[in-house]
């Protein structure tokens, strides 16, 4: 049964006009994208900078207008829906974690501080003992030791600021986590653990994952099914095995070249 349906999705955006010219040029950044999440299932979506990623990102927490089209979660379409209606009703059953240019933790606040405001934003009748339990399993399911707790993002390597920003994305109990190049800017044995972390964490809790990446080899290891979009436009999609070994566009046999997976 499908936790996140996501329903011929079209997006635009206004870019910066050339030379002198005054008015912003509008361009389709997504065009046409239907997939679903299966409740503990793992769907992959995988293109270049650019492709599409960070708009659906965007318009799945509703920072990016929809031009068409609709974003289901649990058949309740999130679109025409209100602020007030998503973020008291909806926003906790679906988090994100982000590379790290989207400046995942605040730099300014160690991490357990961090954690804190998180948590009392969706919870704040949740208190003392209970909240303090509530971080400590949520670091414990991300790999995030309880050493890091009085450190700045700035003082943790790039695999613990992932780890930290899993696990205030685990705070809340979320049942569908959304990960945007997540394995960013991270070595393989890094990469590796974050994924196989994300893994146990579907199989042992039910977690639903929705990951965006530039790397095929990246989906392939998770993602059942895989969607390739070019240029913000889908133009293959299937099981791992069937885009691994017979690619039929001209682009998923790029992306499969260039990640040395077949």
């Amino acid at each position: 049964m499908a936790l996140l349906e996501i329903d011929d999705l079209t997006l635009t955006g206004s870019l910066p006009g050339r030379w002198l010219r005054r008015r912003a040029e509008t361009r389709t950044l997504l065009d046409g994208l239907s997939l679903t999440v299966e409740k503990g299932g793992c769907t992959a979506i995988v293109c270049e900078e650019g492709g599409g990623k960070l708009p659906l990102t965007l318009a799945l927490f509703r920072l990016h207008p929809v031009r068409s089209g609709a974003i289901r979660l649990d058949g309740e379409d999130i679109v025409p829906m209100s602020e007030r209606h998503f973020h008291r009703h909806v926003r906790r059953r679906m988090q994100g974690v982000f590379p790290e240019d989207f400046q995942a933790l605040n730099p300014r606040m160690r991490l357990e501080p961090a954690l804190r405001a998180a948590l009392a934003l969706h919870e704040p009748k949740l208190q003392g003992k209970d909240r303090a339990r509530r971080i400590e399993k949520a670091m414990e399911l991300a790999g995030a030791p309880l050493s890091l707790r009085g450190r700045l993002p700035g003082e943790m390597s790039p695999a613990d600021r992932q780890r930290g920003a899993l696990a205030r994305a685990l705070l809340v109990q979320p049942r569908l986590l959304v990960g945007h190049d997540i394995t960013r800017g991270l070595d393989a044995s890094e990469q590796a653990e974050i994924l196989n972390r994300l893994g146990d964490l579907r199989d042992s809790l039910g977690l639903s994952l929705l990951l965006m990446t530039h790397d095929l080899a990246v989906a392939a290891h998770m993602g059942d099914p895989i969607h390739i979009l070019s240029r913000g436009k889908p133009v293959e999609s299937g099981a791992p095995e069937s885009i691994v070994h017979d690619p039929q566009h001209d682009y998923t046999r790029m992306l499969v070249a260039a990640a040395g997976t077949r």
